[in-house]
């Protein structure tokens, strides 16, 4: 199976391993019901380009030895083939694909009006081969739990 993969299907990367399966068999592409979210906010205003620039350094990394990708992963997506799910390059792949500004009004963002983009972006399916993840930047966020509420913050939102 394998070297067959290698000969015809040059755009598979490698098959999943034992536990990744469990990942790509959730519905991502119409109810996700797996998808991880993770944040970090920052004092004042993230300038968005600044974001991608920092989202394209990571995911862009190359192996100083090798010159391979440290996050090939970022530049793939799932699919199924012959009854196992393979890794799949993805077609010009671009991180600007993948990095949102969510207020791009400039609005003020509370604490109830974060939770619900959250919610918002636990629930919301994954494009169609493309790799799945994202990256969203919040500007003007007003947390009322913090030490210094008084100061709007930029949260940046991995899922």
């Amino acid at each position: 199976m394998i070297v067959y993969v290698k000969l015809f299907r040059k755009n598979y990367a490698r098959i999943m391993g034992g536990k990744n399966p469990v990942v790509a068999i959730d519905k991502m592409y119409t109810r996700p019901l797996c998808t991880i979210v993770g944040m970090g906010a920052f004092d004042g205003k993230l300038d968005f380009e600044t974001s991608v620039t920092f989202v394209e350094n990571v995911i862009e990394a190359k192996d100083c030895r090798t010159g391979e990708l440290l996050y090939p992963e970022a530049h793939q997506y799932y699919e199924e083939w012959n009854g196992f799910i393979w890794w799949k390059w993805v077609k010009d792949f671009t991180v600007s694909n993948h990095v949102t500004l969510w207020n791009q009004n400039e609005d003020e963002v509370s604490d109830e009006e974060f939770i619900q983009i959250i919610g918002q972006l636990e629930a919301k399916p994954f494009a169609r081969k493309m790799s799945p993840w994202e990256v969203v930047v919040v500007r003007n966020l007003r947390l009322e739990r913090v030490t210094d509420e008084n100061h709007l913050k930029t949260a940046v939102i991995f899922r």
